[in-house]
């Protein structure tokens, strides 16, 4: 059953890294951007049930941190870690994306923190990024996995499914700035009316599509500032 799979996974985990106590809860970190662009970070959480994915979470990098991904992970986990006072929230292992840069800087918040009790390590993709070559560590070095045991399985898809959630929250993003790039271009229509626009039609797609006489159905929006709409996207 998936719940067996999970428990025995996180019991080889437990003992693959040492870890004195068990491992009932996972946080892994991913940051994604594009050419340091629109970066995000993302928090996944499992348990020994499988992804619980009603945790799951999203940071916005500021700016000034934007395309440094050790800065940003940094910036995540002391942004997260005033979470942890509450013990259904604090994980017991922390899984950074990420080589030991990214490991270094994260156990040191960790470390500095009331929550030592934290095992952070991090796993990194081999030559050429070829599955199955990746390299865990911890802060004591190297942790040596057989690649076919459940614990290093389970790590795989961690790490997954964080890259996964943090692209497409950076995608959204992304659409979300060009979304409203487009409508800056136009004059007459400021944050209140782009905002309205949006809800009412879900899209720039959908916006692009609507004739003057739908345009003009949202509040704010007179014949003049449509066919602006009509003429500028």
């Amino acid at each position: 059953s998936k719940s067996d799979k999970y428990n025995f996974a996180f019991d080889d985990l437990k003992n693959h890294i040492g870890h004195t106590k068990d491992i009932k809860k996972i946080e892994a970190y991913d940051v994604s951007h594009i050419s340091g662009n629109h970066a995000v970070a993302s928090c996944v959480v499992y348990s020994n049930k499988g992804p619980n994915k009603k945790e799951y979470r999203t940071f916005n990098i500021p700016k000034e941190l934007s395309g440094n991904d050790v800065g940003s992970l940094e910036h995540v986990i002391q942004r997260r870690i005033k979470y942890y006072d509450n013990k259904e929230i604090k994980p017991d292992l922390i899984l950074i994306d990420g080589g030991k840069n990214q490991l270094n800087f994260s156990q040191s918040v960790i470390h500095n923190s009331r929550h030592k009790d934290i095992k952070v390590i991090s796993i990194v993709k081999g030559i050429n990024r070829i599955r199955a070559t990746e390299t865990v560590f911890s802060k004591d070095g190297i942790i040596e996995f057989n690649r076919a045991s459940k614990g290093y399985l389970l790590l795989q898809e961690i790490r997954d499914e964080a890259h996964r959630f943090a692209i497409n929250a950076q995608r959204k993003k992304k659409n979300a700035k060009n979304r409203k790039s487009q409508l800056d271009n136009i004059e007459g229509i400021g944050d209140i009316l782009k905002k309205r626009l949006l809800h009412n039609f879900k899209s720039l797609k959908n916006i692009k599509s609507a004739n003057i006489e739908d345009l003009m159905t949202v509040k704010g929006i007179n014949a003049k500032i449509a066919q602006l709409i009509k003429d500028k996207l």
